[in-house]
This record gives C-alpha cells, structure tokens and sequence, in this order.
C-alpha cells in the first residue's frame, strides 16, 4: 500500500530531529492512484502543517511512499520507531 507522505521541517521550532516524514492515513492499492491524490491533497496538508505548528512548519517534499519506506527514512533522519506503532492494515 502507498500512502501519501509529507516530509516536514520542524527546525524553526527547534525540533530534534529537525525534518520528518509524516504519512496520511489513507492507503492505495498503486502508487499511480497515490500520485493521483497529490495535488488535493496538497493544500490540505499545508493548512494542516500551518496551523498545527503555527508558521513555523515547513513542507519540503510530498512523495507517495510505503509504510517500511516511510519508518525507514524516518530512522535515517534520527527518530525512533515507536513503540505503540502498529503497522496499517488494508481492512
């Protein structure tokens, strides 16, 4: 399954790690109908990114990515996986 995914900067707020890829909820069967939600998706996720960190969130790319691609990348930044992280099931 694909999922939209935003890689965030956090480096205005002092985050640490700074940047972190954060993933919608919403699974596709293929990546080319992920890609295909992109563009509504987009301002969705900026408003979402805008008001949650008050301005101080930055949107640096959106990708349609696996859930492994996506805490692979996330531990490459530094973050760890969580502990309560249970993987998305197609239900």
């Amino acid at each position: 399954m694909y999922f939209v995914s935003i890689l965030v900067s956090l480096a205005l707020i002092g985050a640490d790690p700074p940047t972190g890829w954060l993933q919608d909820t919403t699974g596709f069967e293929t990546v080319e109908e992920c890609l295909e939600t992109i563009p509504a998706k987009a301002s969705e996720m900026q408003y979402y990114i805008h008001n949650q960190f008050r301005g101080m969130g930055q949107i640096l790319d959106i990708q349609c990515i696996t859930e492994p691609d996506w805490i692979e990348r996330n531990v490459e930044l530094g973050h760890k996986v969580p502990e309560e992280y249970q993987p998305k099931t197609n239900s």
